[in-house]
């Protein structure tokens, strides 16, 4: 591990970035306050490359994230409420519901390319030191406890994309290991906070939050929206 980051200047480091996937529409204000924060890294002189790694597709990854997440989640349901949870299967994202019901063979199929994206990604970070993308699809929105089944989230152009979308743009760094942090990188035009997710190389956890660091230098760090109390 690499105890203060990779590096102390933010012009020293290498980026690379996606700020949207097809697979994950990312709302208009909150990719341009995204926009906005790579842009100012690359005028403090850090060395900016746009796009995944090659040859990744996020919507594999996605599709292998929720399997994964339908097995650990059902594996730990007490037995006695498994033919309940069952039931409830038919609301969940169909990947994650035939991780829930799938065989340990299928499951270490999933388990080995999991692998294979750690491995991937740890490449990725020979020539890259961060990675940023969104957090999420939009900026902050009404906390409710609905489950994901039951949750919509509304865009502020319009339109709306499910609870289980929340998850979409963290599933890179929670499949592979590899650390990451989001920071405050400044208010939508209708005033809502948006963050920016970091990710860093695996077990490098000291290298995100350093880079985050050095970011809330140039742009100022956290800024409350109306009626936010401290």
């Amino acid at each position: 591990m690499v105890a203060s980051g990779r590096h102390l200047a933010l012009r020293d480091f290498r980026i690379g970035y996606v700020l949207e996937d097809p697979a994950v529409p990312v709302s208009v204000e909150t990719k341009a306050v995204l926009e906005s924060a790579v842009r100012t890294c690359e005028r403090a002189g850090a060395t900016i490359t746009a796009g995944w790694p090659e040859g990744f597709r996020f919507q594999e990854l996605i599709d292998c994230y929720r399997f994964m997440l339908g097995a650990i989640v059902f594996g730990f349901t007490p037995p006695d409420q498994r033919e309940a949870a069952k039931a409830q299967l038919a609301t969940r994202p169909e990947r994650f519901a035939t991780g829930a019901l799938s065989s340990f063979a299928d499951w270490q199929q999933h388990n080995m390319r999991r692998l294979a994206y750690r491995a991937a990604w740890e490449r990725f970070f020979q020539s890259v030191d961060v990675f940023l993308l969104p957090t999420t699809f939009t900026a902050a929105f009404p906390h409710d406890h609905s489950h994901p089944d039951q949750r919509s989230i509304p865009l502020p152009e319009g339109g709306a994309q499910t609870g289980w979308s929340l998850l979409d743009y963290v599933a890179p760094a929670t499949l592979t290991g590899c650390p990451a942090t989001t920071a405050p990188v400044g208010l939508s035009p209708s005033g809502l906070p948006v963050g920016l997710q970091i990710v860093g190389p695996y077990l490098e956890d000291a290298t995100p939050i350093a880079f985050a660091r050095l970011l809330a230098q140039e742009i100022g760090g956290f800024q409350a929206p109306n009626g936010y109390a401290l």
